[in-house]
């Protein structure tokens, strides 16, 4: 049987992979001295930053009991583990698309 801490820590490996590729577009861009728009910008400091998911993750794997730690949890931290459940079950709101997409296209940098 599987754990549910290893479902989560699959989920966000996931979401991670989901959104590596353009990360990595907007961090060489940002070190080549490049502008990169706005929205780019506001992804990178929200959807395309996971301290909060890994951060999450990693105290939820300290616990001994899994079930009564997520029981504990605040809403912000409840959410968190919706969005990564979301991801990996292909719900609509955690697919990837335009919430997990950032706007430059590979070709851009140079």
């Amino acid at each position: 049987m599987v754990k549910p801490i290893d479902m989560l820590r699959k989920d966000l490996t996931k979401l991670q992979d989901q959104i590596c590729a353009c990360k990595a577009l907007l961090k060489a861009a940002l070190k080549a001295s490049e502008t990169i728009s706005s929205t780019d910008e506001e992804w990178l400091d929200n959807v395309g930053n996971l301290v909060d998911e890994e951060q999450l993750v990693d105290k939820l794997e300290k616990v001994s009991d899994y079930r009564s730690a997520f029981e504990g949890l605040d809403a912000r931290e409840k959410s968190i583990v919706e969005k990564l459940t979301g991801t990996a079950k292909g719900d609509k709101k955690g697919s990837p698309g335009e919430k997990y997409n950032c706007t430059m296209q590979s070709g851009s940098i140079g």
